[in-house]
């Protein structure tokens, strides 16, 4: 990361304030600091774009209805979403548990 790279990494914006926030920066800094990548899906969309100064690559991921986006570099971004999968994985399991511990305890109540 460099001087005329982000300030800071966002792993969300909480709020449609935050990223309008976030998004006037970055207008100013995108015409004159970064190149546009390409468009990417890796279990969310996100804009790949490339810092001209020092080469650093950053995934944006616009805010959407539950989903809180986030603006990271490109490693953090795909740990960041390897960890949401994990948390939903350990959900649905949690979730899978429950369900199998009300049946066994209805059956075993017959």
């Amino acid at each position: 990361m460099c001087e005329k790279c982000f300030k800071k990494e966002h792993e969300n914006f909480p709020s449609s304030k935050d990223f309008e926030e976030f998004q006037s920066d970055f207008d100013q800094l995108d015409e004159t600091n970064f190149q546009h990548v390409r468009n990417g899906n890796f279990k969310f969309y996100y804009n790949e774009f490339e810092c001209e100064n020092c080469n650093e690559i950053w995934w944006i991921s616009k805010p959407d209805n539950g989903w809180r986006g986030y603006c990271l570099k490109k490693d953090n971004a795909i740990a960041y979403i390897q960890k949401l999968q994990k948390q939903d994985q350990n959900a649905r399991i949690a979730c899978i548990l429950l369900v199998l511990f009300v049946l066994i305890f209805i059956v075993c109540k017959l």
